[in-house]
Formats: structure tokens, sequence, C-alpha cells
């Protein structure tokens, strides 16, 4: 019978030994880094509870429409948050993931770097400003739409997370040259099927041209 309770106590601090090891796990991707972060799924909730007003975050130098495996130069930039002062160690940090193509930094730019899971994140040396260069290569399939998801923090650079460091999100996508908003055909219902076909012809026509202009631009 002791044989048995020791196993039993043995394996109670086991369990607990893994239930601990699997919390520190689930928390550790959200946990507020200066050398940067991924894996961010709601927001920067170390730093304050929720978005704020008077930060907002910006995607700039996506193409309006992008040909197969070309390569964007891509400025992410915070406005507003805690003013930066003589006693501010840091300013900021960023967050931005592609669900297609793929993240990259330019040449010796010391302020980015690109994480495992392909997400882009700033440095140590780049949390001391709010604006920073990433590259992105498009994908080679160009009938697809591609979603950016971006993640800000404007922070008072006093070396500890609190309610004075706000954050924002944004969004913004980039439409391959083919790609059709089946979305919008499918909102013409309203007006019958022939508009439908008609709008789909058309779509199908500006592809067409599109392409072909491109396509005579390279040669």
């Amino acid at each position: 019978m002791a044989h048995l309770r020791l196993g039993s106590v043995a394996l109670t601090l086991l369990l607990l030994a893994a239930l601990v090891a699997g919390a520190s796990t689930l928390t550790a991707p959200v946990s507020a880094k200066e050398t940067g972060i991924t894996g961010i799924t709601s927001g920067c909730f170390c730093h304050s509870s929720a978005a704020a007003d008077d930060v907002q975050v910006h995607i700039e130098g996506l193409p309006e429409k992008f040909r197969g495996d070309s390569t964007h130069e891509l400025t992410v930039r915070i406005e507003g948050g805690p003013n930066i002062t003589e006693n501010s160690s840091n300013q900021g940090g960023f967050n931005l993931r592609a669900d297609a193509g793929e993240l990259s930094v330019m040449a010796e730019d010391g302020a980015v770097q690109i994480m495992d899971d392909g997400e882009a994140t700033h440095t140590a040396a780049g949390n001391d400003q709010r604006e920073w260069t990433v590259l992105w290569t498009a994908p080679s399939t160009e009938r697809i739409r591609v979603t950016f998801t971006l993640y800000g923090n404007s922070v008072n650079g006093d070396g500890s997370p609190g309610p004075e460091d706000h954050w924002n999100t944004a969004t913004a996508t980039a439409d391959g040259l083919n790609y059709i908003d089946t979305e919008a055909v499918m909102n013409v219902r309203n007006f019958g099927p022939g508009a439908g076909i008609v709008l789909v012809i058309v779509l199908l026509l500006y592809a067409y041209i599109d392409r072909k202009g491109s396509n005579d631009e390279e040669e």
C-alpha cells in the first residue's frame, strides 16, 4: 500500500509539472518581446487590453494588381500613441503576415527579421522606430487575392508593458492579375441572370486584355 501511495504522489507531481509546462508553452507566443513577436491572433494584450483609436497602422506599397513571383517593397508604419521623450528607450514594434507569397528582409537591414513561421517582425534594434521596410514576393499564381494582417504597437519606452502602450491592427489585400471577385459576381443576381452573365464576360475580357498588355510590355 505504501508503494501505491508513493506512486500516486509521483504521478500527481508529474501531471502538475506537465500542466505548468504546457501553460508556459501556450502563453509564450503572445509574450511581450522587444526582439519581435509572432503568432498574434487577437492583439497585443500584454501591453493593453484593447486596440486604441489613437494609433493607426499602415501597409504601404501593395500593388493594385500583382504579377506572379514579382517582388514589392512594402512600408509598415505606425502613427499616434505615446509621445517619444528623451527617457524613451524604445518606440514600437510590429508583426506582419501574408496568407500567400513570401516576406523577406532587405539586404543589410538590421531592423526587421523573418521568423520561422514566415511572419515579419522587428529586431531589438528595430524596436527604436515606428516605420519599417519589408519585401513581399508574390505567389506564382495570379488568380488569388492575398490578405495581409498587420499589428502595430506604439510604446512609451519606459521598459515595462503597461496601459500607456497602445496598439492597433489593420488588414489589406492585393489581387493577382487574373483574380475574379466571385462574391461581386454573385451579388449581381439581384439584377437577373442576364446581368450576371454580362459581368462575367466583361471580367474575363478585362483579365485577358490586362494579361495581354502585361505580356506586350515584357516583350
